[in-house]
This record gives structure tokens, C-alpha cells and sequence, in this order.
């Protein structure tokens, strides 16, 4: 592999010993490379190339695999070889790596060039190019990234305590979700959940109907309407959901992401309870008790 990326056979001899422990793969070093599984494949591949000493080192979605400990290592080594005067070209979908990496961020949309700016700006318009419910809540057709024509989510519309048709949610107040799920026949032993992201894509808060034991986990032939109340502990900002159908051995039956926006307000629905804290630490803010204790 070294051979093939350009290094010498003297130069992979030399740096045999740093490329394995960096991978990771020291114990398995004398296994048979097709039996390693692909995540082994791409540490070892990263480790390779991540000691060429590259002009433009190209990485891709190479944080998707391995522990935290790796992944820590390959951020590591990536600064360094940028540090060096050398350009590493990043390919990812994790927004949080991205703006924690880079300066620069190009988007590609069927294979162009759409966009070539700033990071920050780069990820908003990535964001905002997900498929979007209209005004009825209606979800796009083209909306799902994982279906299987079996079952389609036709409709997402947000609510307020006050039952109010809303993309503005009030300060610790309740969100409640409606939706319709068109089915093409009976189905048992179903997971829904509802994933919310920040800007950043990061997933926030999942809420699932096997979490809370409920007996709500089958589809009639035909359009099911459902409504979801989700408790609303996060802090002012702006996030997205992403709903999804699964069945009980994991696989997915329909997965739309990030086509609910919304804002949680700073201000509270009811009392001054928004006024005294407004400033943003963190994402969610949970309930806490105090007591003096000495």
C-alpha cells in the first residue's frame, strides 16, 4: 500500500514501526489483510498515508471508524501536516469536524462545485439544502435518505402547548409532534423515534417510543396518524428533527432528516422564566437541585 501511494521501500522499512502503532493494528499485524474488517482497513490505509509527508493529504470520512482514541489521533495528525505548510483535504458529513478542522469549506452537489467560502457559511448553506415540510407540514417525496417504498412519513407539523401550529417553541415549553405515516400494509414491532440536531448536525435529544414502554408500535394498511409530546429541556437556539421508522431487528423503513426546523425562544411561555438566564452554556439545560449542606 505504501509502494502504490508512492513511498519507497526504504521508507516504508523506516517507518514500518510508527505506521502500525499508530493504526492500532500491532496485534493483527501478521493477519491476513482480507480478513481485516473494513474499519481495521481504514486505519491502517489512514496510518499509511498519514506518513507519507504529503503536499495535499485527501481524507475521507476516515472519523467515521475506530475508537475515540484513533479518531483523536487522526485529528491530531491532520493539524500537524496542515501546520507543516501542507494542505489536507477533508471529506466529511460530521459538521462538528469539519468546523473544528478546517478554514475553508467547499460544497459539492451532484458532483460541482456549489459553494467555496468560509466554514461557518459552508455548513449553514449544507444545512439549509436539506429538503424542507411546507407550510401544511407536508414532507417532500425526495425527502427520505434511507426507504424502502414500504413505508413513507407524508407529513410532520409542530405544535405548542397551546395547540398552535408553531416553528417557534417557548423556553422549556413542551413540543408536540403530529405525524402521518402512509403504510402499504400491516406492521408490528415498529421503532419511531425523532432526533433533534443543532446547526451543527449534532444529534442533541432522541426520543423513541420503546423508550418510554409504550404499546404504540404498529402500522394498519394505509395512513396512521400519530402524536409525539416531547418534554423540552434545550436552551435557546435553532435546531432541526429528523424522524424516522425502523423495525425491531434495526432496519429502516424511512429516515428523513433535518426537515423540521425550529427556535427555542428565550423567552418562556408563561412567567419571567426566560428573562433571568438567556445566555447559552451548553445545549440542553437539565433541572438541578441545590441544598447547603455545611
Amino acid at each position: 500500500n505504501g509502494a502504490i501511494l508512492g513511498m519507497s521501500k526504504a521508507e516504508v522499512k523506516h517507518k514500518f514501526d510508527e505506521i502500525v502503532d499508530f493504526s492500532g493494528c500491532a496485534k493483527y499485524i501478521d493477519t491476513p489483510v482480507k480478513r481485516y474488517s473494513s474499519g481495521m482497513m481504514v486505519r491502517l490505509g489512514f496510518a499509511v498515508a498519514a506518513f507519507l509527508e504529503p503536499e495535499i493529504l485527501i481524507v475521507d470520512e476516515v472519523l467515521a471508524v475506530g475508537d475515540v482514541e484513533f479518531q483523536q489521533a487522526c485529528i491530531g495528525k491532520m493539524k500537524d501536516v496542515s501546520q507543516g505548510g501542507r494542505t489536507v483535504l477533508f471529506v466529511s458529513h460530521n459538521m462538528a469536524s469539519i468546523k473544528s478542522l478546517c478554514h475553508r469549506g467547499i460544497l459539492l452537489d451532484q458532483g460541482t462545485m456549489d459553494f467555496d467560502g468560509t466554514v461557518t457559511d459552508c455548513v449553514e448553506r449544507y444545512l439549509d439544502m436539506s429538503l424542507k415540510v411546507d407550510d401544511d407540514g407536508n414532507v417532500p417525496i425526495s425527502a427520505s435518505t434511507t426507504n424502502t417504498s414500504l413505508v413513507k412519513v407524508t407529513k410532520i407539523k409542530l405544535f405548542d402547548q397551546s395547540g398552535r401550529p408553531t416553528t417557534k417553541i417557548p423556553f422549556k415549553g413542551p413540543m408536540i409532534l403530529e405525524l402521518e405515516i402512509d403504510s402499504k400494509e400491516n406492521l408490528k414491532n415498529l421503532l419511531f423515534d425523532v432526533r433533534i440536531c443543532n446547526t451543527d448536525g449534532i444529534q442533541l435529544v432522541h426520543a423513541m417510543n420503546q423508550y418510554e414502554s409504550q404499546e404504540i408500535s404498529s402500522l394498519s394498511e394505509g395512513l396512521n396518524r400519530f402524536k409525539c409530546a416531547i418534554q423540552n429541556q434545550l436552551q435557546p437556539g435553532k435546531y432541526n428533527m429528523t424522524i424516522g421508522v425502523h423495525k425491531s431487528d434495526g432496519a429502516t423503513l424511512d429516515f428523513v432528516e433535518h426537515v423540521v426546523e425550529f427556535d427555542v425562544l428565550e423567552v418562556a411561555s408563561d412567567s419571567n422564566d426566560g428573562f433571568g438566564y438567556t445566555f447559552q452554556l451548553g445545549f440542553v439545560r437539565f433541572e438541578s437541585k441545590w441544598e447547603k449542606i455545611s
